[in-house]
């Protein structure tokens, strides 16, 4: 017998009439966090499974590169610039920080192809608008209009997912202060993967990595 299966990673707290529709469709749907999955389960839909993704260990593991970054603190911060991915908050934070360690280096890896959700992060009180697009130069523009140096940003290009261990093993530690992940949030897991310390705001998705106790 023939039987679809559906994959669904939200991020919404209710599930209307419509929504529920399109999940009847499948014989099965896979969540990708605890979260969506209590979420489905507490409006009847009993047909869900949650699975965790995975991270390619042959790309992202705990072998160490060369530092050609020579500064004296690195951040690595990812994730599709939006507010939902709260960069906001990494950049609040960041220069704040940067005053204790004035050449300290941010790397925005916050490419947005397809600007989507891009102009809601100038709805933040920690900003000042938002990227005209969500390509490296304008990111880079918008970072040092809201007053961060050049000499302490490094705005990688959209690049394929095989090449990013080489930028985050660059960094000391990694942060994603998602305000909402209806995953685990695959970039996160990907800069543990590589042995990078991590911090990650502990709601939605996130809680499951945090429940994992993994040690960095």
């Amino acid at each position: 017998a023939e039987h679809q299966v559906g994959v669904a990673f939200f991020e919404r707290s209710s599930v209307n009439e419509e929504f529920k529709q399109g999940l009847a469709k499948y014989s099965l749907i896979i969540t990708g966090s605890n979260w969506n999955q209590k979420i489905l389960t507490n409006n009847g839909i009993n047909h869900a499974e949650m699975i965790h993704q995975g991270v390619d260990r042959s790309k992202f593991n705990s072998i160490p590169i060369p530092r050609i970054l020579n500064r004296p603190f690195v951040i690595f911060a990812g994730g599709k610039l939006e507010a939902r991915k709260g960069q906001d908050i990494v950049i609040e934070a960041f220069k704040r920080f940067n005053k204790y360690c004035p050449n300290s280096i941010l790397i925005a890896c916050w490419g947005n192809l397809g600007n989507v959700g891009l102009h809601t992060i100038a709805a933040s009180k920690y900003v000042t608008d938002s990227p005209k697009n969500g390509d490296a130069k304008s990111i880079f523009k918008w970072l040092i209009k809201n007053d961060i140096a050049q000499s302490n940003l490094m705005v990688p290009e959209i690049m394929a997912n095989s090449h990013l261990p080489n930028i985050m093993k660059q960094a000391d530690v990694a942060v994603f202060t998602s305000r909402c992940e209806g995953g685990t949030n695959l970039m996160a897991m990907e800069t543990l993967a590589c042995g990078i310390p991590t911090l990650i705001s502990a709601n939605t998705g996130h809680l499951d990595l945090i429940e994992m106790g993994i040690t960095h």
